[in-house]
């Protein structure tokens, strides 16, 4: 059924908006246990990452989904998650150790604002350092630049959780990590997980905008340009027919009814002709 979709769709368009951001921007170094793989009898593995602001531009942008690059495939079941966000009293390379548990002390500026918080498991297929579409937390948190520096918590109190690595970067100015709470002695600033971001424009944006160009790999592929074209179009038709979470965009294809523009973790068909009426309403 999607594929029939997906061909009369592409021939109309012959005849807002998210991207997606791995950061850290220094690239893969080492698949590690941190933070999904560290658990231990009485423990509450607790990791603190902070990202620096400039990553993400000048203006505000929704977070509505982050993702993780395992190392290695098979079912793991989690347990109960909890990733919160907020901003930091700490840059890159300067993070305490964490208190543990959910709360952001000693790191945060003010109160955390839970952007994940349930039982998770996953089935992993596709592994390595680039492999970013089947271990993702999908939420909600709008943030600032302008207030400071992002930080991320995650918490995840499994004590038999041990198996599960992802891929890191080296410490940088763009982004470090602390943990506490694991199998592993606490530390900081010596490593930081890399994040994948699905990242929507707040206000003022052109929704159906979605990219610069339309072949993979090339700069500009997922980077909205303020301008709505044919290249959009076949973006969107790309991260679809991949099965990508930015596709997500409704619970349903009636305009006027509830859930009509509000994701719902679930890729169908009604994405498809949502975005083709948005993309057909122009900006």
């Amino acid at each position: 059924m999607k594929k029939s979709v997906i061909g009369f769709v592409a021939v109309a368009a012959l005849a807002g908006s998210a991207s997606a951001q791995v950061f850290p921007t220094t690239g893969h170094a080492a698949s590690n246990f941190i933070p999904f793989g560290g658990g231990i009898a009485g423990g509450v593995p607790t990791m603190h990452q902070v990202f620096d602001d400039a990553l993400f531009g000048t203006d505000p942008v929704e977070i509505t989904s982050i993702g993780f690059s395992p190392g290695l495939t098979g079912f793991f079941d989690l347990g109960q998650v909890t990733i919160s966000m907020g901003y930091s009293a700490f840059a890159p390379g300067s993070l305490a150790i964490p208190s543990g548990g959910v709360g952001g002390a000693p790191n945060a500026a003010g109160a955390m604002s839970t952007f994940y918080d349930a039982p998770t498991a996953f089935t992993i297929t596709l592994s390595g350092s680039e492999a970013w579409t089947e271990m993702r937390f999908n939420g909600s948190f709008v943030y600032d630049p302008a207030q400071g520096d992002l930080l991320i918590e995650i918490v995840q109190p499994s004590e038999t959780a041990t198996a599960l690595h992802v891929s890191r970067a080296a410490p940088s100015g763009e982004s470090t990590r602390s943990y506490t709470g694991m199998r592993f002695s606490a530390n900081a600033n010596i490593n930081a997980t890399r994040f994948d971001f699905d990242l929507q424009p707040v206000g003022g944006g052109c929704d159906p905008d979605l990219t610069t160009g339309a072949i993979p790999g090339q700069p500009g592929f997922g980077v909205p340009n303020g301008v709505l074209n044919n290249d959009d179009f076949f973006y969107y038709l790309f991260i679809f027919s991949n099965n990508d979470p930015a596709a997500d965009l409704t619970t349903g294809a009636i305009a006027g009814q509830p859930g009509y523009g509000v994701p719902n973790g679930i890729i169908n068909n009604d994405d498809f002709f949502y975005y083709l009426a948005i993309f057909a309403a122009g900006c």
